[in-house]
């Protein structure tokens, strides 16, 4: 948001990300109607994952 952009357009727009996810992919994973509750547990395993990638 504080770029004005949207989430999709920074994900796509990332290299590791786009390495591993094609855009149809990314609009899939963003949908709301695939939303499973589960929010935290990937933002979590995000956060580790890339502290892990920074070392």
């Amino acid at each position: 948001m504080a770029n004005g952009t949207t989430l999709f357009d920074e994900l796509a727009a990332n290299e590791t990300v786009a390495r591993h996810l094609s855009q149809d992919q990314l609009k899939t994973l963003l949908d709301p109607a695939n939303y499973v509750g589960q929010a935290h547990a990937f933002v979590d395993a995000a956060i580790v994952h890339s502290k892990q990638q920074e070392r």
